[in-house]
């Protein structure tokens, strides 16, 4: 964390080096008591996940934020506006049955799933 510097006196001695390397581990320990560290694994498994959910639902989400950014900046251009909108619109729609159609096949594997393994 901190860059360490040769630092001696002229009579030779470490003593400075020594109360810097002093000083550093316990700012270092104090930091490490008041700031915990997260794991990101650890703050994704605070959100419920959907066993539903694939990348490709997740590439049209990026893209429908995308255009809906886009639409939402054209605020002089009517025209391109319009245009804008209408994308967005669309991709919106794909995505919103590109959802269903993950949810389908995700129940039907699950239903599938459960009959073989229960009689």
């Amino acid at each position: 964390m901190i860059k360490k510097t040769k630092v001696t006196r002229k009579d030779g001695g470490n003593d400075i080096e020594q109360r810097m390397e002093s000083i550093e581990e316990a700012i270092n320990s104090a930091c490490k008591r008041k700031f915990r560290q997260t794991n990101s694994l650890n703050n994704n498994s605070k959100r419920n996940s959907v066993p539903w959910w694939t990348t490709r639902v997740t590439t049209v989400r990026k893209k429908v934020n995308a255009n809906r950014k886009l639409y939402h900046r054209t605020k002089t251009d009517k025209d391109l506006r319009e245009r804008r909108k209408a994308t967005y619109k669309e991709t919106k729609i794909a995505y919103q049955i590109e959802i269903k159609k993950a949810k389908f096949i995700s129940s039907k594997e699950y239903c599938n799933l459960a009959t073989s393994t229960n009689p």
